[in-house]
């Protein structure tokens, strides 16, 4: 299987990376799992669970908006474990911004090499 995915326009780019399966938040290990019909079920790309330290995400989504749905379930868990109470569109903005952050760096690291 290629590393590769070929874009509109015919042309090839290197696939993103898979989401991982999980990760370290606050010293805390976190399971990241892909959930089968999530936004059927919890009219929800993506949900953070404090009780189960677990992040999923619809397993249909494709890989932009399942990594855009990482993060903002990143920061959810952020938010909840640190008790910032903040108003979810501010999650919204901030899951979106660090998605950003991260597909620019990605970018960056695959044109330096």
């Amino acid at each position: 299987m290629s590393d590769r995915e070929v874009t509109k326009t015919g042309s090839t780019k290197k696939a993103a990376p898979k989401i991982p399966a999980r990760i370290r938040i606050g010293g805390h290990t976190i399971r990241v799992v892909a959930v089968k019909d999530l936004i059927k079920e919890h009219d929800a790309f993506g949900t953070w669970d404090d009780g189960k330290l677990e992040i999923q995400i619809d397993a249909g989504l494709n890989a932009s908006l399942a990594w855009e749905t990482f993060w903002h379930e990143c920061v959810e868990a952020i938010v909840s474990m640190t008790e910032l109470e903040l108003a979810h569109h501010k999650i919204q903005t901030l899951g979106l911004l660090t998605h950003q952050i991260f597909v620019s760096v990605m970018e960056s690291i695959a044109e330096s090499k």
